[in-house]
């Protein structure tokens, strides 16, 4: 909006100017107008910018001065210095020298919340760009009585603006304490108004069962680190039309969010571990698995060039330093490229040593023909392993009622510790009370965590089943795939994924676990398999120490 373009004259309630600065008056012409609001809601719902513009602009017309720019603040906390708009609006102060301006607002708030950040701002406007400050609702005064209620009103602002946080912390804090999470969601959930519940999580499809599927690819071992996760997401989101570009430090926070398994944790705010309101779209055993195995995996080195083309690059060690050899082409005499596997390890006696890709693939296939299971060996470890299983389930059901019952002694000693609380004004002894009931209210985090650890437990197990016997029927398939990732599983069922290389004995197998080792016998009987106990690929240990046998 414009107005004539004549001089104004301001009055003395505005800017203090005197009769003796009235020749000064001329100066100023034209304004610019600056708007804040602070939070999101605010900004979507339109009701602050809108009203705070109008107003100045009516303020500007008023004193006759023509709006050269509006500067719109978007959800900006006037508590800080360094704000988007803020610096536009100085940055075109300065691309207009000399000009002078006057720079109107609507509330002495919007301009700033905090004492440090007015004066600051003041003095960067008025001082050093010569600017006039014109507020729609406080007098600016150059006079000790002037410049002394400036700061209390600005320390006023100040203190609205903390007071406000803390209320907003504490209500937040509670929600915590009620099971709810009070911040933005990470992706795959989103936040549904619940007329008893308030605002509660719930899944965001697609987003959600593409989450899902990473996960527990990861924990299957068909995914192996946070980069096969990351282009896994990738490659799923684009197929799915979903605007959304994970990093690695974006996958490592996903698979360590307890809100996907239905439970909620913030250690800033001393909120541990516990059952949330919103139910989780994994399982808490599978959150719980992914856990463990990026505790055993954290000091492993992510690539990002795992290809058909060398499958066995990190898999396949070094004979002499145990460390994973790499894999590249070397091109021959006529521009021919041939492919090698290599040790690359410094100050290792054996790097730079290749050997041919073919000799060591060639071996590995040799060795999955002979681990071929016979039919007659393979259905009667499956008999075997479903009898332990269901005697498991009848295990986790008799466990799960004495977790029941400690979890009943536990509330009910935390209700008795917080009666003794209110009931005594000793403060080291209601400190020391306070002290066993969060001991306790921990403890009741990892017993309720334990009772839903048996919860789809069942379905779960027969999937997992069902993709490890297919790997176990037909080994030499799984390998011969174009999938690299069923490379990778066939290489963990079998190997714990790790091979040793030696350029003189061969390829050296480490420990298998005793299922694969017994079910790869022509010839088996009931005592042999009820050993096995499960299916489990070896420990760290035992995969990183060969056998003697060479092939």
């Amino acid at each position: 909006m414009e107005t004539k373009n004549n001089a104004v004259n301001f009055p003395i309630y505005g800017n203090a100017i005197s009769e003796q600065n009235v020749g000064m008056q001329t100066e100023y012409r034209r304004a610019v107008i600056y708007c804040r609001v602070s939070s999101e809601k605010q900004v979507i719902e339109g009701n602050g910018l809108d009203s705070q513009e109008i107003r100045c602009l009516k303020r500007a017309e008023s004193l006759g001065l023509i709006v050269a720019k509006v500067f719109r603040e978007e959800g900006v906390s006037g508590g800080l210095l360094e704000r988007p708009k803020m610096k536009e609006l100085i940055s075109f102060l300065d691309a207009n020298k000399p000009e002078k301006f006057v720079v109107v607002f609507d509330d002495l708030k919007r301009f700033a919340r905090d004492v440090a950040v007015h004066l600051r701002l003041r003095a960067e406007l008025t001082a050093k760009r010569h600017a006039r400050l014109e507020c729609l609702n406080f007098n600016f005064e150059d006079s000790p009585i002037g410049r002394a209620v400036e700061t209390i009103m600005a320390a006023t602002a100040q203190l609205e603006r903390e007071q406000n946080a803390e209320q907003v912390k504490n209500k937040m804090k509670a929600r915590l304490d009620m099971g709810y999470w009070p911040f933005n969601p990470p992706p795959g959930l989103k936040n549904e108004k619940n007329a008893a519940l308030g605002k509660i999580l719930i899944p965001n499809e697609p987003i959600a069962g593409i989450i899902k599927l990473a996960i527990e690819k990861y924990r299957d071992y068909e995914l192996n680190t946070l980069e096969e996760v990351r282009e896994f997401l990738t490659a799923r989101y684009h197929a799915a039309s979903v605007n959304l570009t994970p990093s690695i430090s974006s996958v490592q926070r996903l698979l360590n969010d307890p809100l996907y398994c239905g439970y909620i944790a913030y250690a800033r705010w001393g909120i541990p571990l516990k059952k949330a309101k919103h139910e989780g779209f994994i399982t808490y055993a599978t959150f719980r698995a992914v856990q463990e195995k990026m505790a055993k995996s954290a000091h492993k080195f992510l690539r990002k060039d795992y290809n058909n083309d060398f499958p066995l690059r990190s898999a396949l060690l070094c004979s002499q330093c145990q460390q994973p050899m790499t894999g590249s082409f070397s091109k021959g005499r006529h521009g021919k490229l041939y492919p090698y596997y290599w040790c690359k390890t410094k100050g290792c006696p054996l790097k730079g040593k290749s050997v041919a890709k073919g000799e060591v693939e060639g071996k590995l296939e040799s060795l999955l023909s002979e681990l071929t299971p016979q039919r007659e060996v393979l259905d009667l470890a499956c008999a075997i392993l479903k009898d332990v299983w269901q005697d498991r389930e009848r295990l986790v059901g008799e466990n799960k009622k004495l977790i029941q019952r400690e979890l009943d002694e536990i509330k009910t000693r935390i209700q008795n510790l917080v009666d003794h609380v209110a009931g005594t004004s000793n403060q080291s002894i209601a400190k020391e009370f306070e002290m066993k009931i969060e001991a306790l209210q921990n403890r009741r985090a990892e017993l309720e965590a334990q009772l839903s650890e048996g919860d789809g437990l069942k379905e779960e197990w027969q999937e997992a089943y069902d993709r490890v016997m297919d790997y176990v029927r037909t080994p030499l398939n799984q390998w011969n795939s174009p999938d690299y990732a069923q490379k990778r599983v066939l290489l963990n069922v079998y190997f714990g994924g790790k091979l040793v290389y030696d350029k003189i004995a061969g390829l050296q197998t480490p420990e298998m676990p005793l299922f694969i080792r017994v079910i790869s016998q022509k010839h088996a009987n009931e005592s042999d398999l009820v050993e096995t106990g499960g299916i489990e690929p070896p420990s760290s240990d035992e995969a990183n120490e060969p056998s003697t046998g060479v092939v």
